[in-house]
């Protein structure tokens, strides 16, 4: 029973990485629009195809410097912001994912978030590789992944990923 409900909690987040993987597979690799307008170019037919705009939820915007995360416990090493989304019409507003850059060892940027958000005011509920996944009392949820730059530079990126829990009006 406590798998089901652990489930039912994840719905909503699964949904909305679901949406955001879909646009970025759009943006990427250019899947367009089913409307089409024709052009002629040298007496040839070519079919000019437009891009949708994306649901306003998921317009996001950059971010000047990190967002402070509630209770998030912040990395004890050297933790350079690099770039961050926030989206602001999200159901949940106040979701975000910010990238940084540290000049330790992914190994030990993971390790010290593994122990860290074990032990206070979050919750692991996955870990595997590179990614843990937390939650905090709140049912807010925390994804880490950190990886090793390559094999020739040293230092790791890391990733985080903040979804509040959604709370109706």
């Amino acid at each position: 029973m406590g798998n089901i409900q652990a489930l039912i909690k994840l719905v909503p987040l699964m949904q909305y990485l679901f949406f955001i993987f879909l646009y970025a597979l759009q943006s990427s690799y250019g899947v367009l629009a089913q409307n089409n307008t024709n052009c002629s170019n040298n007496n040839k037919s070519i079919k000019k195809q437009v891009r949708p705009h994306p649901p306003t939820e998921f317009t996001s915007q950059p971010l000047a410097k990190p967002m402070v995360i509630p209770n998030l416990p912040q990395y004890t090493g050297s933790l350079i912001y690099q770039s961050g989304l926030n989206y602001p019409k999200a159901i949940n507003s106040g979701n975000c994912q910010m990238r940084f850059f540290s000049k330790d060892s992914a190994s030990t940027v993971y390790n010290w978030y593994k122990v860290t958000l074990g032990s206070g005011n979050w919750q692991i509920k996955a870990s595997r590789n590179n990614m843990i996944k937390a939650q905090d009392r709140n049912a807010n949820i925390c994804i880490v992944t950190v990886n090793s730059i390559n094999k020739f530079t040293p230092g790791s990126q890391v990733n985080i990923f903040y979804c509040p829990v959604y709370k109706p009006q």
